[in-house]
């Protein structure tokens, strides 16, 4: 089993911010500095997720296991799954910074290059889920960026919402469960999980975020300017 490294994360309600660290290192990405704020400070809603996907993975493989059904072949891979996933439950606040930095380094690279990074085709599934639950929330987000950019095109700085991608989320899970230390089984299983259950928490998160946004763009809640003709 790899070592895992040291390191531990604040509680639920802290602010996690690297985002500003990484984006302040281009003035290209000044545009987008309230969007990845806003999104950073949404992580820690989402990392308490990690645990349910790692139970509700664990209990799967424990139901397939009593069942019995399979060749030996095929339960000798699932009790290698099912023991990988139990060491993996010990380093908890260590997956919770893998994730939250997978989140930083995803979104960075967005932003950078006006699209999330790209994930393995087996995964195409459950980012059609999460796009699925969230374009509604990314529909509504568009407007409101485009009111914070107007001012800074001129010096060519726009910001996108690349960072706000569903397959940032994907990704950021893959980077917490390495293939150096998950099958690629057990890590489709968590990201399929993931994109089962994460619909609602992203996409109040999500919501939180056009809020933040909107107001800091002078909006009102129905995408005019506040105070402004209807």
């Amino acid at each position: 089993m790899k070592q895992y490294g040291g390191g531990s994360m604040a509680g639920k309600g802290a602010s996690w911010t690297p985002f500003r660290r990484i984006s302040s290192a281009s003035r290209a990405a000044d545009a987008a500095l309230p969007l990845l704020d806003s999104l950073a400070e949404t992580v820690p809603a989402i990392i308490p997720l990690l645990g349910d996907v790692q139970a509700m993975a664990v209990a799967l493989l424990r139901h397939r296991l009593a069942s019995g059904s399979e060749d030996a072949a095929q339960l000798a891979h699932w009790q290698r799954d099912l023991a990988s996933l139990e060491r993996l439950q010990s380093y908890r606040t260590v997956l919770e910074k893998r994730f939250a930095n997978g989140v930083t380094a995803a979104s960075a690279t967005a932003l950078a290059d006006g699209d999330a990074p790209a994930v393995d085709k087996r995964h195409d599934a459950a980012i059609d889920l999460l796009t699925h639950r969230l374009q509604p929330h990314l529909k509504t987000l568009q407007p409101v960026l485009q009111s914070l950019q107007q001012g800074l095109s001129a010096e060519g700085r726009v910001a996108s919402l690349a960072p706000l991608h569903p397959r940032i989320w994907i990704h950021a899970v893959l980077d917490t469960f390495p293939a150096s230390e998950c099958d690629e089984d057990v890590r489709a299983l968590l990201v399929q999980l993931f994109a089962a259950v994460s619909g609602e928490t992203l996409g109040q998160a999500y919501a939180a975020i056009h809020k933040t946004l909107a107001t800091q763009a002078g909006l009102s809640s129905g995408g005019s300017r506040a105070g402004g003709k209807s």
